[in-house]
């Protein structure tokens, strides 16, 4: 499940266990080739031996779903979208060679009906797709091995803003059209994630998007084509209906979904709408949901204690579920800038360390400012957990035995002033002579919008901060803003969150490339141990290695404090109109699955009146 900046300050969304080249040079752009050419023999797949969940006999078509978003995407095209709003839609609009099922974590199809997956002798791997005939987009055109290279291309045109996509296919050394139905990706390496990567890669109608792209970035006049990044289409089960900004965004059920004779998908994808609703403020959002204008609901913690005792609550009419299954949930932190974003030129290679936070010494004093018990106990109720790495605590490639720094503010001016920071001039406020010049202990801490539980923390750590002489402004921004700023690296300190990778790749935010502007480093941690550990990591497909050399990247993480990390939470606390059936998954015996709660695939409508008459949501 997607959490909205709102539930979990969650606004990047890492979807997948994504990778970036080693190094600081660009990764190379792989072979592209078209063609017929001698393949090897796919078979189709084998549903007698999978395992898997389809939808319910008991579901019914018809009806909608409405959820939220808590802010508009800046666009619809996925080859250049970098936020959660936009694969908080498209993911019903588009489709993708593989899919994973939601109780088991098995690979099943989805485009392509069949894969072979080869070691190469030189050291790489093969992975050869071929496409189910049957698939179409939903213009009706099918989808072709032309589709699926060019949509695998655009990340490596330079023309293009795609260097966030474009990193996460280092380890891809070629990829081929074997015939009008069959792909073939060569690898150079075992990347433990090279088939997940590949088999994720949505495939977009080229027909449509190539145009599209060449007329925005390439400035070439090409006939009148439709704005792809403001109405997606995809060959997913919905369709794109309307946009209205700030407002919401409708979906409709394709009633020739190609994808309806896949029996995985059996009794699947029941509503005849989606409406997923943009409601910037969580009070407002939450209002809406008593009230019976959104089906389905992330609660905060402090909603689910405090404010779910009212009459809609406890008479049924909304069903309250805690989530605890296999998926991790993320974590939230707040990111120090190691580098002065005011000296430092990232394109050419100059990094200059930020005068406050570029030492490991004063990230560590930060950390120990923060009472993340208190935050725990006063803002989650117990449902969080302190969290010191970016796997999450429950991980098996975080290390046991680290134990987050408490909250000591003694610890922390003593290792300010081994830093260098005292009180020089008596004026309460830390200071050091830096180039010649007094620089104060002042700093500011960028919030993104409908934060509220954050906002409120924000004020004790000031306070808090301010007892050993440093001073913290807090401001607070709009997400689109929040990401610009943050992706420009134009701040000295924010707070946002990640969600949780099943299949963890470090290096999309620790990775020395990834510091990259549009990369996720996003403070600018640069490591060259971290990077190795990182690489070897990601190429070795024993686990039981790979678990030593990432707890390394914990304890290296844990040493240099570039986050601080806070907490992470130990379950998903939802709430589900009664009109809406739930389906009981066969595994968990509970109305959600080992690895997602499935809504939107696996839930229908009750039969009622309104539901059944009305053409359109409300």
């Amino acid at each position: 499940m997607t959490i909205g900046p709102g539930k979990m300050w969650v606004l990047a969304v890492l979807i997948l266990s994504r990778g970036v080249c080693p190094g600081n040079a660009e990764p190379p752009v792989p072979e592209i080739r078209s063609g017929i050419e001698s393949r090897p023999i796919v078979h189709r797949f084998d549903y007698r031996s999978a395992r898997f969940t389809p939808g319910s006999e008991n579901a019914r078509r018809g009806g909608w779903l409405t959820f939220e978003i808590t802010g508009d995407p800046a666009h619809l095209n996925p080859l250049t979208s970098k936020d959660s709003y936009e694969s908080d839609i498209n993911q019903f609009i588009m489709g993708t060679l593989v899919t994973w099922d939601l109780d088991t974590d098995e690979p099943l199809p989805f485009l392509a009906d069949g894969w072979l997956i080869e070691e190469l002798p030189s050291g790489g791997q093969a992975f050869t797709f071929h496409l189910d005939p049957r698939s179409r987009f939903s213009d009706g055109q099918p989808v072709s091995a032309a589709d699926v290279l060019f949509s695998f291309q655009a990340f490596f045109d330079e023309d293009y803003p795609t260097a966030h996509n474009r990193s996460y296919y280092s380890s891809v050394r070629s990829i081929r059209a074997l015939d009008d139905r069959t792909v073939r990706f060569e690898t150079t390496d075992t990347y433990y994630l090279n088939f997940q990567m590949i088999g994720t890669l949505i495939v977009l109608p080229g027909h449509i998007y190539e145009p599209y792209m060449i007329s925005k970035y390439k400035q070439k006049k090409v006939n009148p084509v439709p704005n792809a990044a403001l109405h997606p289409v995809g060959c997913g089960p919905y369709v794109f209906v309307e946009w209205i900004r700030g407002k919401r965004v409708l979906l409709k059920r394709d009633p020739d979904w190609w994808g309806d004779v896949l029996p995985h998908f059996r009794n699947c994808h029941n509503f005849e709408f989606l409406q997923i609703r943009i409601i910037k403020d969580s009070k407002i959002a939450f209002e809406h949901f008593k009230r019976g204008d959104i089906d389905f609901y992330a609660f905060t913690a402090s909603q689910w204690v405090r404010e779910t005792g009212s009459p809609v609550f406890q008479s049924g009419a909304i069903r309250k579920i805690e989530v605890r299954n296999k998926v991790p949930r993320g974590y939230n932190f707040i990111g120090w800038n190691l580098i002065d974003p005011d000296r430092s030129d990232l394109q050419a290679g100059v990094y200059v360390p930020h005068p406050l936070f570029g030492s490991a010494k004063v990230r560590q004093a930060m950390t120990h400012m923060i009472d993340r018990e208190l935050y725990v106990r006063k803002y989650r109720y117990g449902y969080d957990m302190r969290c010191t790495s970016p796997f999450g605590n429950r991980s098996d490639y975080s290390d046991p035995d680290i134990e987050p720094l408490d909250f000591d503010p003694g610890s922390a001016l003593d290792l300010l002033r081994q830093a260098g920071w005292d009180d020089h001039d008596r004026d309460t406020i830390l200071d050091q002579t830096i180039e010649g010049g007094k620089r104060n202990f002042i700093f500011t801490l960028l919030i993104p919008s409908d934060s509220p539980s954050m906002e409120a923390m924000a004020s004790i750590i000031r306070e808090d901060l301010r007892s050993v002489g440093c001073i913290m402004n807090i401001k607070t921004v709009e997400w689109n803003s929040f990401q610009k700023l943050t992706d420009d690296k134009a701040f000295d300190a924010f707070t946002m969150g990640w969600t949780g990778m099943i299949h963890p790749d470090p290096r999309g935010i620790w990775h020395s490339r990834s510091a990259a502007l549009g990369g996720n480093n996003l403070v600018t941690f640069i490591d060259p141990e971290v990077d190795r550990l990182s690489e070897e990591g990601v190429r070795t497909i024993d686990k039981a290695v790979r678990v030593k050399k990432f707890r390394q990247i914990h304890r290296i993480l844990h040493r240099e404090q570039p986050y601080t990390f806070l907490t992470e939470p130990q379950c998903d606390l939802i709430g589900v109109n009664r009109r809406i059936n739930m389906m009981t998954s066969p595994v968990t015996g509970a109305p959600y699955f080992e690895y997602g709660i499935g809504a939107a695939r696996y839930w229908w409508v009750r039969d009622s009146k309104s539901d059944t008459d009305a053409p359109f949501p409300p």
